[in-house]
């Protein structure tokens, strides 16, 4: 896997379902955690589209969320995830708790925002992972990158 601008590798299937160890105590579930460590970290973002490539990532982390009082207009993720050790996964967290592991979708994936949060989460346990992802929100809907991302 080669991380950084020119870099690239193989798509490879994302890991299977797992459980994240606690990270300080803290990461129990997907939707309720906002924990992890990430080291020697390479991201980029450009508009609706992040690149992240990650020696090891462990714990959750929120990408992406939208917060709509109504609910929202339609929204497309489109991904490509390479996870070459440990495990890694994307999810996406609706405001009911449900979680919808993106690995078992297709790419791109089209929902509609229920009322409340829904958020985009990347969970990890030791993973060496290289991520693209592009978020599209449709027809003027709202979104935006977590902090950790915009930095």
């Amino acid at each position: 896997m080669a991380c950084g601008p020119g870099g690239g590798a193989a798509l490879v299937p994302p890991a299977e379902p797992f459980g994240l160890r606690p990270l300080r105590g803290k990461c129990r579930r997907a939707a309720g955690c906002e924990d992890y460590i990430a080291r020697q970290v390479w991201k980029e973002r450009k508009q609706d589209t992040l690149t992240f490539c990650c020696e090891s990532f462990t714990g959750a982390g929120t990408l992406w969320y939208t917060s709509n009082q109504y609910g929202g207009r339609e929204v497309r993720i489109s991904r490509r995830m390479e996870v070459e050790e440990g495990r890694g996964e994307l999810v996406l967290v609706h405001p009911d708790g449900t979680v919808t592991r993106l690995s078992g979708e297709r790419s791109p994936y089209c929902f509609f925002p229920q009322a409340g949060e829904t958020s985009l989460r990347l969970l990890g346990d030791e993973g060496k992972l290289e991520l693209t992802v592009t978020v599209r929100p449709l027809d003027g809907g709202a979104g935006r990158w977590s902090d950790w991302v915009r930095e």
